[in-house]
């Protein structure tokens, strides 16, 4: 049933977003146009490892387009543990130029799936608009025993860890 619910929003949400890039595109002067889908699902990340996706756009505005600002809220506050970065282009980005708007996910200790809103605020949208949407799960590590095993023996974790780096898949 969660997944069923989870995956009803993020296509709610997908189809906002759709409505949302028209409105970026009518406001005139500036232009963001994104080479790319401006949703994006990092899958399955491991528990304390890092993930980043490149969000490229163009002006094909009149005028330059300036950023200036960007944050992240969490859709979920009982999701899993993990911090993202975000870079963007700190000078105005001139008509018919590139920019990249960098989206990097650090996964912390607890596992679970997260969805996250990327807001803009920009000479093209109103304060905090929702630009982008990113989406993934943090899974356990592999090759690694859960933190909750205990070996029985000392030699127990010797074996069981030299089981795990040398088991072919």
């Amino acid at each position: 049933m969660k997944k069923i619910l989870a995956i009803l929003s993020f296509l709610i949400f997908s189809a906002n977003h759709t409505f949302a890039q028209d409105a970026i595109k009518e406001t005139g002067g500036a232009e963001f146009n994104f080479n790319t889908s401006r949703i994006y699902d990092f899958g399955p990340l491991q528990k304390y490892s890092k993930a980043t996706r490149n969000f490229e756009f163009k002006n094909t505005g009149s005028q330059p387009l300036i950023i200036k600002a960007m944050h992240s809220q969490p859709n979920d506050v009982q999701g899993p543990e993990y911090t993202i970065k975000i870079k963007y282009p700190e000078k105005p980005v001139k008509p018919g130029k590139k920019g990249v708007i960098s989206i990097t996910i650090n996964t912390l200790e607890v596992t679970g799936s997260f969805k996250n809103e990327i807001y803009v605020t920009s000479n093209v949208t109103i304060d905090d608009f929702p630009l982008l949407l990113v989406g993934g799960a943090v899974v356990p590590a592999i090759n690694k025993p859960d933190e909750a095993y205990k070996p029985l023996t000392s030699g127990g974790a010797a074996v069981g860890a030299f089981l795990l780096n040398n088991i072919k898949k």
